[in-house]
């Protein structure tokens, strides 16, 4: 099956509840995506997660920056993967990319938001810095999109922070989850302390 083909299966079967017929068509604004993050955090399945008296909740704080410093929608809606990382792709025996999984995070928006996502789920997944021998960094794999798409990023910190929010938030929402279903004690340090909210605590430090 062409894998364009397959995009727009998964796109129609993973729409917004209630979304009509060609719902990805609508180009979804940073504020949207935004919003997307708050919704998630308003009812998680495990109750909410305790927060530590000091430093206050990065999470909040991540949410109130982001809103404050929103960046302009460039009005170029682009399909966002919205997964996007080496372990949602298949690759033939010359480890050329030819499938592309897991789109049920898939939407509209800035072209952005996918290379900051790809950047945070290496950074997360990989846990070192720098990155392991062989690994693009950070800026390596902006350049090399700005070399195809023949224009530099625009907000990079901006997008590099949301993705670090949404990366916290669904940690949270597994870590809830693993709560509610009693595998996690409720006070379990990992819902306080874990290296997404570390590494998001590290770039609010930086606004």
């Amino acid at each position: 099956m062409p894998l364009t083909t397959t995009v727009d299966d998964q796109l129609a079967a993973h729409g917004p509840p209630g979304a009509a017929p060609g719902w990805f068509d609508r180009f979804y604004l940073n504020a949207d995506h935004l919003s997307w993050c708050r919704r998630q955090r308003a009812s998680p399945p495990g109750g909410d997660p305790p927060d530590p008296p000091d430093p206050p909740d990065p999470l909040e704080r991540a949410h109130r920056v982001l809103a404050a410093t929103m960046p302009p929608d460039d009005g170029h809606p682009v399909l966002l993967w919205g997964d996007a990382r080496p372990a949602n792709t298949v690759v033939d025996e010359r480890f050329a990319v030819v499938a592309l999984l897991d789109w049920e995070l898939a939407g509209t928006g800035a072209a952005e938001f996918d290379v900051s996502w790809l950047n945070a789920m290496n950074r997360l997944r990989a846990g070192t810095d720098p990155p392991l021998p062989g690994f693009l960094t950070e800026d390596e794999v902006w350049l090399g999109w700005s070399d195809r798409t023949g224009r530099p990023p625009r907000a990079r910190a901006w997008f590099d922070l949301f993705a670090a929010y949404r990366v916290a938030v669904l940690l949270e929402l597994h870590l809830d989850d693993r709560v509610r279903r009693g595998v996690l004690p409720a006070d379990h340090p990992v819902r306080t302390d874990n290296r997404a909210r570390r590494w998001l605590a590290e770039l609010l430090a930086r606004h």
